[in-house]
């Protein structure tokens, strides 16, 4: 699980200089949809929408399994990642429990000045609860559509609810 945890922070921070090197316009999307290029969520109660220069998505088959990961940071370098493995239909697919390993979703809270200081939090951590679902809503070779939702875990074990989570993004 450590392991997992510090290859979503490595990846999120990749995600997070990209970010800070574009510019966006890019407009809202919330309360369950996102506009085509993005991820929105609240986090903690406020408003997340990732930039379209910020934002991107893979789907990549090896051994007939398929792992979709979805990645999107705001201007302040903030990130929410997806990953589905395992996944090729539509459907409502719980992060925890029997998919412990499958189904991750995780959200980075950077510390620009310090980024040593940033923190993590991924779902599903040890044990066997449910910490939320992702619902894949429309799946073709062109796109990914759907809503989301997750309580991640730090290191330190403290939790944020990621909530209204929405993607829309094309391959």
């Amino acid at each position: 699980m450590k392991t997992l945890k510090m290859i979503s922070k490595m990846s999120l921070i990749a995600v997070m200089f990209l970010a800070l090197s574009c510019s966006s316009d890019s407009d809202g999307g919330g309360g369950g949809t996102a506009s085509v290029g993005t991820i929105t969520a609240k986090v903690g109660g406020s408003s997340f929408t990732s930039m379209t220069q910020g934002t991107q998505v893979s789907q990549i088959t090896a051994g007939g399994t398929t792992t979709i990961t979805m990645l999107g940071a705001d201007a302040s370098g903030k990130a929410i990642s997806l990953t589905l493995h395992g996944v090729s239909a539509t459907g409502t697919y719980q992060i925890g429990g029997e998919n412990l390993i499958s189904i991750i979703g995780s959200y980075v809270d950077t510390n620009i000045q310090n980024p040593q200081a940033s923190v993590t939090y991924v779902a599903p951590t040890e044990g066997n609860a449910v910490m939320g679902s992702i619902t894949v809503s429309e799946l073709t070779d062109a796109k990914i559509v759907g809503t989301f939702n997750f309580t991640g875990t730090s290191d330190a074990g403290a939790t944020k609810a990621i909530t209204n989570g929405a993607f829309n993004l094309e391959f």
